[in-house]
């Protein structure tokens, strides 16, 4: 069901941008998460979020709250976005980029920005990217790995620590088969099971128990066995053989696991978690599937990170009730997304930038419930950055599509039988009306579904649900709950004056007053509902003035279902000493 979606804010100040990684253990590590759908219609690179730096490659810097299409990219099959430039790796084994460039990090000979895609120079036979902060890695066929961008913390692992704007080898590494990029650090994890880790180390996030950072691969303490690794911000993550996570590195909002907030340089076990195929490292905390497709997180849950329900954090693992049935997640610095067995995308966490996909950028800063992506269907991977999220969903048939309503309008008090007309609407399992979810519906046909609306207020979006998706957002599916009860007026009030201490009993005459549900006095410090709202006739009323903060004029309005009284000298009351 539709979660809560919150309005909020939170100081990050010196906090690093972070991104997501999921990596399925039959999957090569450093690619999106991925996972095997029916196909329908042709596969699209759909993304959505923040745009300062042009990573949406759409050649602006407008961001966007809702998934769409990138254009001039064609068989994509997986990106890595740090939040300042992202890549995208292309089925022939290529690799294009776009966004910021300061250090190089695009890989294509120079430190200019792009905001449309460009290749990484001489690069070919690519099977995994990953994206730092403002560095990137490559994973190449024959098991060697390269690296561009900055390297102030030895992050390309080159050992020179000099920036390059393109791609180097990282000493050392062959045989790999999964690589990932944190914050100032990248993990190589071998074919034997054994992972290697690089750059800086303040946190601990090498996992070698140093603490001192390295330009060149070393070995991460005491793992073996491992089939997957995911670098958050400032911490790492291991999936072992037998369905356990280890994890090292920062640990102040609790992303470790281990049931305490105490860094730790080496791999400690994340507690109560077996049967894991997928790991997912995010910002500030962490994201595991079992092999049933139940999610797991844990770590900072301030803005709803962790989708349970709540923004706490926590320090061992929690299980998320409002989504079963999940093949890939993807954890980034805030948000998080989860692609369903059916193809579905859904999405939880921070949505200051648009990074939920749902369309309302701003408005709603965070959901601590998984909502689902509109507009996006039959989706084949899934991958969050910084403040984005990126998804390959089809562009063709499969996704619900609403194109008209009739009737488009009904009372507040709902019960309007509506007829909902579209595509692909036949296998529809909820519709709602803006948030709320309608009691009960029948499908007439595949283009039809027949519908009461429920109880709300203003204008709202229709949208219907299926397995393979949502519909997208459009004007062709508003509705408005239209009231046939005009808005009440206030044309007096009687005493005009009372103390600041408030308990003064007011007559209020006007038009349309009979239905009030509150009365509010409005001054320059705020508002105050009054108190005995007691309705005498549809022209007079009584209420009872509330305290004020100080003395000083105020303006009362009425509301009732027809709308809210306009604010006028006729309703003016005097607070006084």
């Amino acid at each position: 069901m539709l979660g809560r979606m919150w309005a909020c804010a939170r100081d990050v100040t010196g906090r690093r941008r972070a991104f997501g990684l999921c990596l399925l253990a039959a999957l090569a590590a450093g690619a999106a998460a991925m996972a095997p759908v029916a196909s329908a219609g042709s596969a699209q690179l759909f993304d959505w979020g923040a745009n300062q730096s042009g990573q949406l490659g759409d050649g602006t810097t407008a961001p966007s709250d809702s998934a769409t299409a990138v254009n001039g990219l064609e068989a994509v099959t997986s990106t890595a976005s740090d939040g300042g430039h992202t890549l995208a790796l292309l089925a022939n084994g290529t690799v294009m980029a776009w966004g910021g460039n300061a250090y190089g990090q695009l890989g294509d000979g120079t430190t200019e920005s792009s905001y449309a895609p460009v290749p990484v120079s001489g690069l070919e036979g690519v099977t995994a990217i990953a994206a730092g902060e403002r560095f990137s890695l490559a994973l190449l066929a024959d098991g060697d790995v390269v690296a561009w961008g900055a390297d102030e913390a030895g992050q390309l692992g080159d050992g020179s620590g000099e920036a390059s704007s393109t791609p180097v080898p990282v000493a050392s590494l062959t045989g790999v088969r999964a690589i990932s990029a944190g914050s100032d650090f990248g993990l190589a994890l071998s074919a034997g099971g054994t992972v290697m880790s690089w750059g800086g180390d303040g946190w601990g996030q090498l996992g070698d128990g140093g603490g001192a950072g390295s330009r060149t691969p070393m070995p991460v303490s005491g793992l073996e066995d491992v089939t997957a690794i995911s670098a958050g911000d400032l911490f790492g993550l291991a999936l072992l053989g037998d369905g356990t996570v280890m994890a090292w590195g920062a640990h102040n909002y609790g992303q470790l696991g281990d049931g305490s907030f105490n860094e730790s340089a080496g791999p400690v076990e994340v507690r109560e978690l077996t049967r894991i195929t997928a790991i997912s490292a995010g910002g500030d905390h962490s994201l595991a599937l079992t092999d049933r497709g139940d999610v797991w997180a844990w770590g900072d849950g301030y803005e709803g990170d962790l989708g349970d329900g709540k923004t706490q954090d926590a320090d061992t693992p929690v299980k998320l009730k409002a989504i079963a049935g999940v093949a890939a997640i993807s954890a980034g610095e805030r948000s998080s997304l989860a692609l369903l067995r059916s193809g579905a995308v859904w999405g939880w966490g921070g949505n200051q930038s648009g990074e939920l996909g749902v369309g309302s950028e701003g408005a709603n800063r965070y959901s601590d419930v998984p909502v689902p992506v509109p507009g996006l269907c039959l989706a084949s991977w899934i991958w969050v950055g910084d403040l984005d999220g990126f998804a390959s969903g089809a562009s063709g048939s499969g996704c619900p599509v609403v194109t008209g309503l009739g009737p488009d309008s009904g009372p507040p008090a709902g019960g309007t039988p509506v007829t909902v007309t579209g595509s692909e609407l036949g296998d529809a399992t909820a519709v709602y009306f803006g948030t709320v979810k309608a009691d009960g519906f029948t499908v007439s046909s595949p283009s039809s579904i027949s519908v009461d609306a429920p109880p709300g207020l203003g204008t709202v979006n229709v949208t219907v649900y299926s397995p393979a998706g949502t519909s997208a957002s459009s004007p062709a599916d508003e509705f408005e709950y239209a009231s046939s009860t005009p808005a009440p007026t206030i044309t007096g009030v009687s005493p005009k004056k009372g103390p600041e201490t408030g308990g003064t009993t007011v007559t209020i005459k006007g038009t349309n007053l009979g239905e009030a549900t509150e009365v509010v006095f409005v001054t320059a410090t705020g508002t105050a509902t009054a108190s005995d709202v007691h309705v005498v006739s549809q022209t007079e009323l009584t209420a009872v003035s509330p305290p004020a903060e100080k003395s000083g004029s105020a303006k009362i309005q009425v509301t009732t279902p027809g709308g809210t009284s306009p604010l006028s000298r006729k309703g003016r009351f005097k607070y006084k000493r």
